[in-house]
């Protein structure tokens, strides 16, 4: 069972744009962004979230970003743990980072960034921007879920892609 509440977030100076539904279960916690979610940085000016994943993390053209449901994180949960544990990631509980993104074919992908729940106090705008790390081990992995397959695909683990 999911508990989520939407909530307007806010780290430090930041203000927010659109929904970020922060999303708790027994076994995992995350913060689901939606297509439009923006936030006010003091160098950069409004960001959104999700282009900025797109742009930076998943580097593709023509993709969109859109707004997974809670059954599709639900689905999506089913399989993460497989996932997980084939790719030999050490026993952490992981928090997410989910981000709806659309290919050019209009084919749906839930954009997972997963990083170790221990490290969230020194990550502290975790709730509001994409946590990036540069060889961050076992403790940091990322993947794209295909809604319409109910497939996991390009889990890769900071440092090494499997």
């Amino acid at each position: 069972m999911i508990l989520c509440s939407t909530q307007v977030i806010y780290s430090q100076n930041d203000t927010l744009s659109d929904s970020a539904t922060y999303i708790v279960s027994s076994r995992y916690d995350g913060i689901l962004f939606g297509a439009n979610f923006t936030y006010d940085d003091e160098y950069l000016g409004q960001v959104k979230v999700v282009e900025n994943v797109i742009e930076y993390r998943c580097k593709k053209q023509n993709w969109t970003p859109w707004t997974p449901t809670l059954a599709n994180i639900e689905e999506l949960e089913k399989r993460l743990p497989k996932a997980i544990r084939k790719n030999k990631l050490k026993e952490y509980t992981y928090t997410r980072q989910y981000f709806g993104v659309k290919d050019y074919r209009g084919n749906k992908y839930i954009y997972v960034n997963g990083f170790g729940s221990h490290k969230k106090r020194r990550l502290r705008s975790w709730k509001v921007r994409l946590v990036t790390v540069r060889d961050g081990g076992d403790c940091y992995f990322n993947c794209y879920y295909l809604i319409a397959e109910k497939k996991i695909s390009e889990f890769q683990v900071q440092g090494m892609f499997r």
